[in-house]
C-alpha cells in the first residue's frame, strides 16, 4: 500500500476516536497527528514524483548511453576500414617502388645495349670505311692493269 495512502487512513482512524468526552486532549492529539499525516502524505507524492523523474532520468540516461556505445562501434568500424585503406595504400606503394626499380633496372639495360649497339655502329663504319678505302684501293690497281 502507497505511503500516502496509508497516512490517509491513519488520519480517518484518528478523527473517528476524537468522539466522546475524553476526546477533547485527544483531539489536540489527533490533530497533531492528522497534520503530521498530511505532511508525510504531501512527502510521500513529492517523493514519488522525486523518484519518477529520476527513473524518467536514468531511461534518458540508458538511451545516451545506448546512443554513445552506436556512435563509438561506428568509430571502431570507420577506424577498421581506413586502417585496412592504410595498409592496402602501403601494399600498392611497395608494388609501385618495385614497378618502378623494375623500370629503372629496365633503362638502365637499353642504355647498356644502345651504348654497345652505338659501339658496334662505330666499329662497322670503321671497318666500312677501311673497306671503301680498300676498294678504292684495289680499283686503281686494277684500273693500272687494264690494258687500253
Amino acid at each position: 500500500m502507497p505511503l500516502d495512502t496509508a497516512c490517509s487512513q491513519r488520519a480517518h482512524r484518528t478523527n473517528s476516536a476524537r468522539a466522546g468526552e475524553a476526546g477533547k486532549g485527544f483531539a489536540v492529539v489527533a490533530e497533531e497527528v492528522r497534520n503530521l499525516a498530511q505532511r508525510s502524505a504531501e512527502a510521500a507524492k513529492n517523493t514519488s514524483t522525486l523518484i519518477a523523474e529520476a527513473g524518467q532520468r536514468a531511461q534518458r540516461g540508458s538511451q545516451i548511453s545506448q546512443e554513445v556505445d552506436g556512435m563509438l562501434r561506428e568509430i571502431v568500424d570507420a577506424t577498421t576500414r581506413f586502417t585496412t585503406l592504410v595498409a592496402q595504400i602501403a601494399t600498392s606503394t611497395k608494388e609501385q617502388s618495385s614497378g618502378i626499380q623494375q623500370i629503372t633496372c629496365g633503362v638502365a639495360e637499353i642504355q647498356n645495349v644502345t651504348q654497345r649497339s652505338n659501339a658496334g655502329s662505330q666499329t662497322l663504319a670503321q671497318v666500312a670505311t677501311a673497306t671503301t678505302q680498300q676498294v678504292e684501293g684495289l680499283a686503281q690497281l686494277v684500273d693500272g692493269f687494264r690494258v687500253g
